[in-house]
This record gives structure tokens, sequence and C-alpha cells, in this order.
């Protein structure tokens, strides 16, 4: 039996495997993807140990602590399922090798959050290559490539990624901001208070209708890409499967991070998803440490 499994391996899963590891417990991790870091790389640096790091950096660094310290994990890996027996938990998971379960006394939850869609929103129109979030977006500029050469950025209160995109290299036909936060950007055209009401092509993006978030104005942009930069969501579909109270998608928690299922914590985007990986960082060592009380009372 393991002393705590961590779901995810993004800032706050990563940090709470070495904490806990440190603090003597037997440690499991499981992520979905095939590589540690989770969604960092909206980030341009992260200060670390009194350092400030690149994001890649930073992963490097704590997969190294992680090897170092000869902790179990299962990359590519995906939990199906929380249940429950008494105090003790299982976690079902499925991983290239086979489905298995494990048995823990306690649970660190730090499967983060994603974005929203385009439906989410309420953008109509074709479904088409050329949309992308903003995470995935900066995901393909890492690998050099370009997104699109006329790109329109629709930003909903998400990650603000203009710099980057020009940065690229890449042309920003317009901006449209429903928040109106937006300020002017030499050679782009911005739309404040306006939101995305279609996106049409054939193979690929060839238009966006644009509209007032209030009014009847409708504006046609022609563009080969769009970029939708939105709030993120918690990813808490097997904590509300467990019995997990929530509130409009966020989890419940005590002062100890612990939800009304005794045992099970949570940290990081899937808690609060706009946190900075330094918080997350920082709320996934505490999560170690309340796991860690929780099982010397076990």
């Amino acid at each position: 039996m393991y002393d705590v499994v961590i779901i995810g391996e993004g800032p706050a899963g990563m940090s709470a495997t070495i904490k806990a590891k440190e603090l003597g417990m037997k440690v499991f991790l499981i992520e979905d993807k095939e590589n540690f870091g989770g969604n960092i790389v909206f980030q341009d640096f992260i200060e670390y140990e009194g350092e400030k790091i690149s994001p890649k950096e930073f992963v490097r660094v704590m997969r190294e602590k992680i090897e170092k310290l000869g902790i179990s994990y299962a990359l590519s890996s995906t939990a199906l399922e929380i249940s429950k027996k008494g105090a003790k938990k299982n976690v079902l998971y499925v991983s290239p090798d086979g489905i298995f379960e494990l048995e823990t006394k306690s649970i660190i939850y730090a499967a983060g959050a994603r974005e929203k869609h385009r439906f989410e929103l309420g953008i109509l129109g074709d479904r088409v290559a050329g949309i992308y979030t903003a995470r995935e977006a900066i995901k393909i500029i890492e690998h050099r490539i370009l997104p699109g050469k006329e790109i329109v950025i629709g930003n909903y209160g998400g990650i603000d990624i203009s710099n980057k995109i020009l940065n690229s290299g890449a042309k920003i036909k317009a901006i449209i901001d429903s928040k109106g936060r937006n300020s002017k950007i030499d050679g782009v055209k911005v739309y404040n208070g306006y939101k995305i009401l279609e996106i049409h092509g054939k193979n690929r993006v060839e238009k966006v209708i644009i509209g007032k978030m209030e009014g009847e104005e409708k504006i046609e942009i022609k563009c080969d890409s769009v970029i939708l930069s939105t709030p993120c969501v918690p990813r808490i579909k097997l904590l509300k499967k467990l019995g997990v109270q929530e509130n409009d998608g966020i989890v419940k928690v005590d002062e100890n991070l612990e939800t009304n299922v005794k045992g099970v914590f949570i940290a990081g985007a899937a808690l609060h998803p706009d946190e900075s990986v330094e918080e997350a960082v920082k709320e996934g060592e505490r999560a170690a440490k309340f796991a860690k009380s929780y099982v010397c009372n076990f």
C-alpha cells in the first residue's frame, strides 16, 4: 500500500511528489502525458530556489529530483477511477502496459485545468484546421513553427499571447478582446468589447465574423488561423464521481487543502486554475505536508 498517490505532474504535482518523498512517504505518481511539466509553457521564466529559469529548465530540474529520489511513476497513463474502501483509497489507471489498481492511504489530486473550447464560448461555424487554444499555439511556436500567416486572436480573459505570436514572426491580423483590456499594438487592429461569433472555411480557417458584446454590428475579417485565449476549467471529473463537493466547478477544501473525502487533497490548477507556477509549487508542497500528517494518523 502506498502512503500517497499523486495524480498529475504539472508544477503542483511535481513539487508534491518531491516533498512527499522527502518527508519519508511511499509515493506513486500518475501522469497522462508522456513528459513531465503540465501546462507551464505560458510563463517566460519561473522563479525557483532563488533563480529565474526557463520552463524547460524548471521541468528538467524537477524531473532530475524525482529520478534521484527513486520515486515510482507512470507516464502516458490515465487515472480512470478513484474509489474508497473505508479509509483506504484505490486508484485505477491505464498505461501502455495495461490496467492497474493501486491501494493508497491518501491522494493528492493535481490534474490541472483545461482551456475552454470554441463551442463552450458559443462560437459557431465550420470545423476546420487552424483553430488553436493559446497553449496549443505556444507549443507550436516552441517547435519553431508558425501557427498561421494571418492570425486572429480571440481573448476571452485568458493569457495574453500577443507578444509571443509577434516575436515568432507571425502576423496578427486582429485581436478580439471580449473584456476590453487590450491596449494598442503597432500594426494590429484591436477590437475591444467584441467577440468572435463564427469561424468559417473549407479545409482551413478563411474568415471570422465578429460582433460587439452588446449590439447588432457584425464585421468580417479574413484570416487563416484563430487562437482562442480562454479561462481555464479545472479537471475534476474523477473527484466528482468520488463524491467530492464542488461549487460551480471549483472543489471545496478546508485550510489543509483537504476535500470532504478524508485523505483526498487537491493542489495546483485543479483547485486554482489561474495561479502561477510559483504558487502551484508552494501549494503542492503544502498538500504533501498535510497528506503526511493525515498518513501519520491513519
